[in-house]
């Protein structure tokens, strides 16, 4: 039996465990242990086993062997960074930059922008550093200075400038942060929820302005799609489980909280104990804290289930952002990008097959036709307020901006 046969029979699992390794130190150990147990003579049958040069199996034997350190040569190869071979020019490009640093006073982040472009510290080299054509780092070679050396963000538009931010933005983000560990600590019988609205999604021969490797014909051009989805989203907190609850009528708060309501039966099946819910919403217009029938609406799913307390936890106006069904909205617009879905099957197809943290969401078409403005008793919403409504805080309840009177609320606390 020549020794490819003999490597073939009796070492064709290493063999197969060394072509899959993906770590070369790893690796490197692995060929020479087999080189061991093979024998000093058969470094060419290995080579040829695993795919390997001669060289690379003969050294791994004698690591092994000799019992030498297994050394990485990740950064033996190339050649080296510009800066390793210019290290001023990180002071130079710090001292360019130094007067168009500013930072996003709206966000809760550490980023420095800063609002120059590649090209510009380029010329700057030039004009003040006198730099040669040939001694200029590229535009790349900046890019990644900027973001690994000296770890800036280049921004076109200075964000601090077209962000808005109202007085009471801090005191809102940390009652947001207090309810988000509140729930994170609660028991199985609080349920914790994030809400919010997708864009509406046009049904129809259109390519969503997405790619395919597919050779599809979209007709993109025609302004008149077969329908218009409004989507709701509902995102589990807890068990990270999205519903897409969706409407070809209008999002009004009577879908929302019917949506709402649907979540909540499917729960309570699980779990008939669900005392608790606790929302985390935008002042959007259909579910502003000011929205007659969507208080009213809430109030009255309240009582129907028997939950005793439902806490609407309003993040602050410019802001919406940070809800987390936000993150969702991205992944499935990535989805469906270029798929042609021409039906409502198989909208609600694309949206069964999209999945958050490993799960697939859920779609659902509601049949139902919502007309815009509903009006209620104003005198039953009074009573049911001053029976049913806490306000956390009676100092933000209100407050003013652009002249307009809006309301944002830290919690309605809604309760039996």
């Amino acid at each position: 039996m020549s020794i490819s046969q003999k490597i073939e029979k009796y070492f064709k699992n290493q063999i197969k465990i060394i072509k899959t390794e993906k770590n070369p130190l790893s690796k490197k150990k692995m060929v020479g242990a087999l080189v061991s147990d093979v024998g000093g003579r058969c470094i060419s049958a290995i080579a040829n086993a695993i795919n390997a040069c001669r060289n690379y199996v003969k050294k791994c034997g004698e690591i092994v062997r000799n019992n030498l350190p297994i050394l990485s040569s990740k950064n033996k190869c190339g050649r080296n960074k510009y800066e390793e071979n210019h290290p001023e020019i990180v002071i130079y490009i710090k001292e360019i930059c130094t007067n168009s640093e500013f930072v996003d006073k709206s966000l809760k982040d550490n980023i420095t922008y800063i609002d120059v472009s590649a090209k510009y510290i380029i010329n700057e080299l030039k004009n003040k550093y006198n730099y040669a054509d040939k001694d200029c780092p590229c535009e790349n070679t900046i890019i990644r200075i900027l973001r690994e050396k000296l770890e800036y963000k280049i921004t076109k538009v200075k964000k601090n400038k077209v962000q808005k931010k109202i007085k009471e933005t801090d005191e809102i983000f940390n009652n947001v942060n207090l309810k988000k560990e509140e729930l994170s600590k609660s028991d199985e019988n609080t349920i914790g929820i994030s809400i919010d609205d997708k864009v509406a999604k046009y049904v129809g021969e259109l390519s969503g302005n997405g790619s395919s490797w597919i050779e599809r014909n979209a007709l993109d051009h025609d302004t008149n799609p077969d329908y218009i989805v409004k989507p709701f989203g509902i995102m589990d907190l807890k068990t990270k489980e999205v519903k897409l609850y969706c409407t070809t009528s209008n999002s009004t708060a009577d879908f929302k909280v019917d949506s709402i309501e649907e979540y909540l039966k499917q729960k309570l099946k699980i779990n008939p104990k669900i005392n608790k819910l606790m929302i985390f919403l935008d002042n959007g217009p259909e579910n502003s804290s000011s929205r007659k029938l969507w208080k009213y609406r809430i109030i009255k799913l309240v009582i129907k289930y028997n939950i005793q307390q439902i806490e609407l936890v309003y993040y602050p106006p410019y802001h919406s952002k940070y809800n987390m069904i936000e993150h969702y909205w991205g992944v499935l617009q990535r989805h469906w990008n270029g798929l042609i879905i021409n039906d409502l099957d198989k909208l609600i197809g694309a949206i069964n097959s999209c999945t958050w943290s490993g799960i697939n969401s859920k779609g659902y078409l509601s049949a139902i036709v919502y007309e815009k403005g509903r009006n209620i008793d104003v005198a039953e919403l009074a009573e049911l307020e001053k029976n049913h409504i806490t306000y956390n805080n009676q100092n933000i309840k209100k407050m003013e901006l652009n002249n307009n009177s809006i309301i944002v609320t830290f919690i309605f606390e809604f309760t039996l």
